[in-house]
């Protein structure tokens, strides 16, 4: 446990530092007792915070500065009466020291007094995995799980690594459901850190995001293509010869495809249906009734609170890349960034402050890296740096 020596010494050195008049040694000091711990840099982090003053009025008590100005006095036998004027500002001044040092110094040993504080670190947060559950009428079936990098050919003298998540044929994992009128439903459940790709008994593909659900039932055949989605994936939707078209539904409207594929992006906190097309042709109807049709290139933005309905052209791969292990974002809000690295990585992720949320971004970050890889290309621009907290992660000012 820290010394009551140490926690009046590192309060002091915190003021002044708040101050502005820390001399370099001291400076170097307050750094080496930061870096000592996660924890350090957090108490530093609050105590220099925009919040600190604020919540540092309930610790104070009506009077006690005339009782500290009056034990000033007799320590260092300031005159009583002609130096009134000339002292009043280093009075204050002094007061407000003192006091800022004793309450830093009473909240750091009550910090210390705290035994085995949950913080997240590094080595909580790993990389995004290959993760999914089945679930068949409400009960949980099969799960899933697999490495994210495989060797492309084992039996290559140097084979090339490359990332992947296992596929498989929901008719090869579904049990024999025995003939009824009734169809089993069926589910499709990837978790925050996860992702899945899976292949249907039609030929199409779908590489599922983290945190989304596909659901289906039984009776899903090359002629009966209905499946309900929500989160993000990307569909690979094989053509039939009888033109048999499938059908996406969404809590945010209805896809319907022949033969294409394209990113589907629809999470209920975020108010708005995403789809981006790469190739062939999607009718979009939204629960008002409104209609688009979209074609290569295009996407459609459906926002559920206004009920607005656009279409635009984009760069189709800063909204698929993220089936390579690439999330590329061009200009974009931090706020949407760090949600997406939040699902990815499954570690809650906050702001120091609102403004923050909307500072705007261009680069890419690799999901299979390890999470300190994205600390270090964020905090190279200086203008953001990260917080470990019991919590997850905070964004903070660089």
């Amino acid at each position: 446990m820290v010394s009551t020596e140490e926690q009046r010494n590192i309060a002091r050195l915190i003021v002044k530092y708040l101050r502005q008049d820390i001399t370099e040694e001291e400076q170097a000091e307050l750094e080496r007792w930061r870096k000592r711990s996660r924890r350090n840099e957090r108490l530093f982090c609050k105590y220099t915070g925009h919040m600190f003053y604020p919540s540092m009025q309930s610790l104070y008590v009506p009077g006690e500065e005339q009782e500290m100005w009056k034990s000033l006095q007799q320590r260092v036998g300031f005159p009583q009466r002609n130096r009134r004027r000339r002292w009043a500002y280093y009075r204050w001044g002094a007061v407000a020291c003192m006091l800022l040092v004793g309450i830093v110094s009473c909240v750091l040993w009550f910090q210390s007094e705290v035994v085995n504080e949950p913080v997240y670190t590094l080595a909580d947060i790993h990389p995004r995995s290959a993760q999914a559950t089945l679930v068949v009428d409400d009960m949980p079936l099969r799960t899933f799980s697999g490495p994210v990098l495989q060797y492309a050919d084992e039996d290559a003298e140097q084979p090339e690594l490359h990332h992947y998540t296992p596929e498989w044929m929901i008719t090869n994992v579904l049990p024999v459901f025995p003939e009824s009128e009734e169809a089993n439903i069926c589910q499709i459940l990837v978790p925050r850190g996860g992702e899945y790709r899976l292949g249907l008994n039609d030929s199409s593909r779908i590489h599922l995001n983290s945190e989304s659900i596909l659901k289906f039932d039984s009776n899903f055949t090359a002629d009966n293509r209905n499946v309900d989605f929500c989160g993000e994936g990307y569909f690979n939707i094989t053509h039939q010869p009888d033109d048999a078209p499938f059908v996406i539904h969404t809590p945010a409207g209805t896809v319907q495809v022949l033969g294409t594929s394209f990113n589907l992006r629809y999470y209920e906190e975020e108010s708005m249906l995403q789809l981006t097309l790469e190739s062939g042709r999607v009718a979009f109807t939204a629960p008002t009734g409104q209609q688009a049709v979209v074609t290569p290139g295009e996407q459609l933005c459906y926002h559920t609170d206004s009920d607005s309905l656009s279409i635009r052209t984009v760069e189709t791969a800063y909204y698929t890349s993220w089936c390579q292990g690439l999330y590329m974002f061009k200009q974009v809000p931090l706020d949407r960034i760090m949600r997406d690295l939040s699902r990815c990585y499954n570690v809650p992720i906050t702001f120091a402050s609102e403004d923050l949320r909307t500072v705007t971004f261009t680069g890419e970050v690799r999901c299979y890296d390890s999470f300190d890889s994205v600390i270090e290309l964020f905090e190279l621009t200086k203008m953001i740096r990260f917080v470990f907290t019991a919590d997850g992660v905070c964004i903070d000012k660089g």
